[in-house]
Parts: structure tokens; C-alpha cells; sequence
């Protein structure tokens, strides 16, 4: 009896679920229906025309799953009113919007070579609207096919509604319960294929990044991922892996760069779960010792110098003598990158000036405005009393410049549109670095000792006869070219015109120092920002300024010599600190490979300044006690003993380098190494973005003075 009451139970219930969905006529199903399937259309389309990728079977799971919940969504929130006619222009508005969304992932990948995510794109907002313009009219003039793909969906969607076979009527309390239900049932299923693979879970989780999400997974779910971990905080990205138990004992801590903080007390005194994990991190790691290097520059002056789309490609002992003799004596750097992360020109500042890792993108560097950044050279030196100043012959409210640099140490930052004046190229594009250098150098050359920060601007795209620059250097070049039998591209040989500004600037900036008697007395910091992703002469421009390039990949080739595959070959760069007492034979060579954000450490040690090493992500690299590592976007990583991509979980050893049978004592297999290294990495993309995020300088050091 009881069976059969079970049963009887069991058919009541599905009468009464069946009973429900005949409420909804088949213009609401199609309804329904219509909006996942747009969204699986636009997912598609995306990956044809952006990404020229191939699914995996995960990913088209994923695809297929995110799509419905998103779709579903998208009905539930255009059935909210009693009036159908309202709720169409919601279900329409909504729809078209999606459509945009992606248009607009897609171009801005365009634009800076990478995929950003939403918190990238509104944290760097302000540059990216000086840079980017307004899209409306580029988009149309060039790409109006593309537009037409993606607004598909959205036209069918309006005919559908004009012919009367979409209805969007409010659903009873049960039918938004029962869609909740499925939306929810959807957002697991995305997930349930990935939940017993580590890669595919970690690349979502504690490594998640946005342009990898996109490029492994889909659109909709690296954006819904980059929202709520906006919003929420990655929960994954926030718990260090480290031997807890372990705390290094330093018997001499005058011969470490290290300073004297018991984090015992800060412990107790911490009411912050996620600060007090900082602290315990931090505890635990081993500062760099102090070498024959430490306070080799002690009191000297310094000159830090970002170079905008600056490559070592450009060298040549004819047209650019000063950088040759900038980039080969001195300290040489053998084996040095300047990685790409989402963000452009701003995330390599981050990297160079906070010695930490940009993992909020574009947001990284805005978030420093407010925080005590205790450890940029900028502040140290100005707590030991030095003149700092920076300079940028670019907008001075780009990237919001003007939040950030003063910040950063350094009391007045003179930019176009700040104080920097007698740029002939204001109203062209872009401005001279050598007009910049003359309007500088009288600020600080006579205020011993001074620290100066120079942005500079005329290696900045775009590469033709239109740029400023280029068209004061272009025959110069032309007249090297045909010299020398160089075989370039007019793309190239405009990029070679434009940097050729930026190495007189170069050459003014030491002639005016030693006219001053103070060029012995000063180290040269320099290198660049990135690669020139937009080297191109073949473009579209709108009367904003927003620029779209052709053709980058083929003068990229034609620049470099060869084909660049990977991101060592985009991202390999020159690393200048020079001073004249360090020329020729007394130059020191640092073969070990070496990332922009080992420069604020690098220099902190060589400047003899009182840091904190455990508080940066980068190394002295003169330090006997720490390892070379270099941290691509994506999570992956470089050392002197072979690279590892995250993406397809592959490490590929050094010649010779392999543990694998080794017998080494320190790691039985290459797969434990690179666990090994990848904890660390790990470790440091979670610092890196807990700093800026709990605001950590300022918890240890009190607000700035």
C-alpha cells in the first residue's frame, strides 16, 4: 500500500507540473528558448571572428550550459512587469546590449592585443577613453560586416516580436521558482565537466585571468567570473600555500635586506582574517641578503626612464649609438623581459615602479592613488631627502596619471596639460621626448641629490607620415636604411623614426648632465613599457583618434627577423642601468633571466635604501639567496632552468637542465619543480593583489606623512 501511494504521489506531482507549464503558451516557450540560443550564436560567432580558436569538448559544454542559465536569466528579468510591450523592450534592450558586450571584448582586444575583462576596462576607463575614442564611427567605416554577424540575433529578435511570435508575459510565483531552479541546475552543469580537472578548475579559479578564461572557456563565463570576482573578491586568491610552520630564523638581520617588524604583534593586533594571512605569509619567507653590490649607488642621483613601445630591435650602432652604449656597458642584462599584461602601458609602469604584479589590469595601477606605497623608490628616496620629480610629455590625466604619480613619490608630476610647456607637438601626435628632456632637466639637474621619473611618449603608434616624430626623423632613417641595404617595411622604418626621437632625447638628457658636472654622479634606469603590439601603417582612424591596425604581425616579423611564437619572444627587452664609472671593462653582466618587477628591488639594494624584500614580488638579482623567475601573464613562469605554460600544463626543461633521473637531492622530478614553482607564482599574484586591495603598506606603516 504504501508503494502504491508512493506512486500515486509521484503522478500528482507531474499533473501538477504539467498542469503549470500549459499556463505558458508557446510564444513564451519560444521566448524563452529565443534568448539562450542568441547567446550560443554570439558565443560562436566570437570565437570564429576573435578568438580563431577551436572549442574543446569541455568548452563547448561550458558554451552550451552558460548559454542557457544566461539566457534564462535574461527571460526572468524581461518578465518582471505586468506589461508585455515593457517587458520587450527589456528582453530587446538587454539583448542588444550582450550583443555590444561583445563587439566591444572584441575590440579592445584589438586595440591592446589582449583580452580585458569589465574590472580592467572600468578601472582604466579614463585612459582607455582618450585612447579608444569613441568607437561608433571606426566601427562602421571598417568593420560594418562584423557589426551586421553580431547583430543578427538582435534583428531576428525584433521581427520575431513585430510578427507576433514573442511574447514576454510576468510569470507566477512558481514558474520564477521553477526557472531559478533550471538557471541554477545550468550554472552547475557549466562547471560539473571541469570540477574533477585540476587545470581546467584552476585556470577558474586561483588562476584565474580574464583573457585566459576567454581563450580556454568562453566570453560569458570569464565575464560573469570577472564580475563576481570584483565584486566578491576570487576566494581561491586568497589563501597562500606555504609550510606554515616554518619561520626563517635570522640570526644577523643587519646583512639581510629586511626590516626589523614583529609580526607577532601585528598578528594580535590584527582584526582582518585576510591581512592577518598576509602577515603570516610574509613571515615566512626568507629575505634577500645584502651582497658586494648593496649601496654600490649610495647617494647618487637617479634617472627611471619607462620607454614607450621600446624594443632592443631598434638597436644599431649607427642610428642609435646612446642606447647601444646605454643598453651594452653598465650593468648588462643578458636575459631580461618586459611582459604584456592586460592594460598596456600602465601595467608595465606598475610592474617597474611597485615591483609587484599587475592582476587587476588597467585597476592595478589607480588603486595605488590612495594607498601608502611605501616601497616605490620614489617614496624612499624622498624619505632620505632627495628632489623627485616625474615627467610625462603625454595628456597628464591619462591613465589617471594624475592620481597615481604623485602618490608614488614624487612631489610635482609635470605633464602635457601640467605645468610641461614649449611642446611644439601639442596639437600634433605624439610629442617630443627631446622637448620634453628640455623642458625638464632645469627642474631638477641643479637640486642634488634628485630622483627624476620620465613616461615618455615619441615611440607611441601610429607609424606613418601623420606622426609628429616621424616625419622629423623619417628621412634620417630612410637615408640609414638604404645605407645599409635594411630591408624594412614603411611601418617599420616610422617606428624606427619615431624611437630615433627618443634616443636624441637620450643623448640631450647626458649632454646636458655632464654640461651640468653631475653625469658622473648619476645611474641611468631604462627600459620598456611593451612591445609594439600596434606597429602598423595600415589603420583606420575615426575623428576621435581611435585607431584599429592591420597588418601588426607581419611588420612585427619584418622588425624582429623572425617569427615571434611565444611570449619570450614578444617580451624579451633591454634593461639599462648605467653610470659612466660602470663602462667598458668594468660593465657587470647578468646573465640569470630577469622581469621588470626585480627593477624596484634591484634598485632599492644597489642604492643601499632600508626595504622590505619579502614585500615586493620581484628579487634583487644580485642576491645569492634568491631564484630567477620571470611571471608572464596567464600564470606563466620562466627560470634559468626551463618555461612552463599554464594554459596547456606543459613544462619544457632547459637543455640539460631536466631533474627528471637527475638524482638531485632538492627535486626528484621536473613535475615537483614545477609544483614547486608554481606555489610560488601563486603566492605572489595573491600577494601582489592583496597589497593594493587591504591597503597592507599603510596597515604596517601607518598613513603616509
Amino acid at each position: 500500500m504504501e508503494e502504491a501511494k508512493e506512486k500515486l504521489s509521484l503522478k500528482q506531482y507531474v499533473k501538477i507540473f504539467f498542469t503549470h507549464c500549459k499556463q505558458y503558451p508557446l510564444k513564451q516557450i519560444l521566448s524563452a528558448a529565443y534568448l539562450p540560443a542568441a547567446l550560443i550564436y554570439l558565443e560562436v560567432l566570437f570565437r570564429i571572428v576573435s578568438v580563431q580558436e577551436p572549442f574543446t569538448g569541455i568548452g563547448i559544454l561550458s558554451l552550451i550550459f552558460a548559454s542557457l542559465a544566461g539566457g534564462l536569466i535574461l527571460d526572468v528579468l524581461s518578465s518582471i512587469t505586468k506589461n508585455e510591450k515593457l517587458n520587450f523592450w527589456i528582453a530587446f534592450i538587454l539583448l542588444q546590449l550582450i550583443a555590444a558586450a561583445f563587439m566591444l571584448i572584441h575590440f579592445v582586444k584589438l586595440e591592446f592585443s589582449i583580452y580585458i575583462g569589465p574590472q580592467s576596462i572600468a578601472g582604466g576607463a579614463n585612459g582607455i577613453t582618450q585612447h579608444a575614442g569613441n568607437y561608433i564611427t571606426e566601427i562602421i567605416a571598417r568593420n560594418w560586416p562584423t557589426i551586421l554577424l553580431f547583430e543578427v540575433p538582435v534583428l531576428i529578435f525584433l521581427v520575431l516580436y513585430i510578427c507576433k511570435l514573442l511574447v514576454f508575459r510576468r510569470y507566477k510565483a512558481l514558474g520564477y521558482i521553477q526557472l531559478l531552479l533550471v538557471i541554477a541546475l545550468f550554472e552547475a552543469a557549466a562547471a560539473v565537466p571541469l570540477c574533477n580537472m585540476s587545470p581546467s578548475w584552476e585556470l577558474l579559479t586561483s588562476e584565474f585571468d580574464y583573457d585566459s578564461a576567454v581563450h580556454s572557456f568562453n566570453a560569458q563565463t570569464a565575464t560573469k567570473l570577472d564580475v563576481l570576482y570584483s565584486i566578491f573578491s576570487n576566494p581561491w586568491k586568497q589563501n597562500f600555500s606555504y609550510d606554515k610552520k616554518h619561520i626563517p630564523e635570522i640570526d644577523d638581520p643587519e646583512n639581510y635586506n629586511m626590516l626589523q617588524l614583529d609580526f607577532n604583534e601585528l598578528l594580535d593586533e590584527s582584526t582582518n582574517i585576510y591581512i592577518s594571512r598576509i602577515h603570516e605569509y610574509v613571515r615566512s619567507l626568507e629575505p634577500t641578503k645584502k651582497n658586494q653590490y648593496t649601496g654600490l649607488f649610495k647617494g647618487m642621483n637617479l634617472i627611471e626612464i619607462t620607454a614607450e613601445s621600446y624594443t632592443p630591435y631598434i638597436l644599431d650602432e649607427e642610428l642609435t649609438p646612446t642606447l647601444c652604449k646605454l643598453v651594452n656597458n653598465g650593468i648588462v642584462f643578458d636575459d631580461y623581459y618586459q611582459p604584456l599584461w592586460a592594460g598596456s602601458t600602465t601595467t608595465g609602469e606598475f610592474q617597474i615602479l611597485t615591483g609587484l604584479l599587475p592582476s587587476n589590469g588597467f585597476y592595478s595601477m589607480l588603486r595605488t592613488s590612495e594607498n601608502n606605497m611605501y616601497f616605490t623608490v620614489g617614496n624612499m628616496m624622498l624619505r632620505e631627502d632627495y628632489t623627485s620629480l616625474a615627467f610625462h610629455n603625454g595628456t597628464y590625466d591619462y591613465f589617471d596619471r594624475n592620481l597615481t604619480h604623485c602618490n608614488l613619490g614624487y612631489t610635482r608630476f609635470y605633464a602635457n596639460g601640467s605645468g610641461m610647456i614649449g611642446l611644439s607637438g601639442h596639437l600634433a601626435w605624439p610629442q617630443s621626448d627631446v622637448e620634453m628632456m628640455e623642458f625638464s632637466i632645469p627642474k631638477f639637474v641643479d637640486k642634488e641629490p634628485f630622483n627624476a621619473y620620465f613616461m615618455t611618449l615619441s615611440g607611441h603608434s601610429k607609424y606613418d607620415k601623420k606622426n609628429f616624430v616621424v616625419r622629423k626623423n623619417i628621412d634620417e632613417v630612410r637615408e640609414w636604411a638604404e645605407k645599409n641595404g635594411k630591408d624594412y617595411t614603411d611601418a617599420v622604418l616610422s617606428y624606427f623614426a619615431a624611437n630615433l626621437e627618443f634616443e636624441k632625447s637620450l643623448k640631450y638628457l647626458l649632454d646636458e648632465l655632464e654640461k651640468a658636472g653631475v653625469l658622473d654622479n648619476t645611474v641611468i634606469v631604462m627600459t620598456g613599457d611593451h612591445y609594439p603590439y600596434s606597429l602598423s601603417d595600415d589603420y583606420v582612424i575615426d575623428d576621435t583618434n581611435h585607431v584599429k591596425y592591420f597588418g601588426v604581425e607581419e611588420n612585427l616579423i619584418n622588425l624582429f627577423g623572425f617569427d615571434p611564437e611565444t611570449e619570450q619572444d614578444y617580451s624579451h627587452n633591454s634593461l639599462v642601468i648605467w653610470t659612466p664609472s660602470l663602462d667598458g671593462d668594468k660593465s657587470i653582466h647578468v646573465s640569470e633571466p630577469v622581469c621588470s618587477v626585480d627593477i624596484l628591488p634591484t634598485i632599492s639594494n644597489l642604492f643601499g635604501l632600508p626595504y622590505d624584500s619579502r614585500m615586493l614580488a620581484g628579487r634583487d638579482v644580485f642576491a645569492e639567496n634568491s631564484q630567477p623567475l620571470v611571471i608572464f601573464l596567464n600564470y606563466n613562469w620562466l627560470t634559468d632552468r626551463g618555461y612552463y605554460n599554464a594554459e596547456t600544463r606543459v613544462y619544457t626543461p632547459n637543455e640539460g637542465m631536466s631533474y627528471d633521473g637527475a638524482g638531485d637531492p632538492e627535486f626528484a622530478s621536473d613535475k615537483e619543480y614545477m609544483e614547486y614553482i608554481n606555489t610560488i607564482v601563486k603566492n605572489k599574484m595573491i600577494f601582489s593583489q592583496n597589497v593594493p586591495n587591504y591597503d597592507y603598506y599603510n596597515v604596517i606603516f601607518g598613513p603616509k606623512e
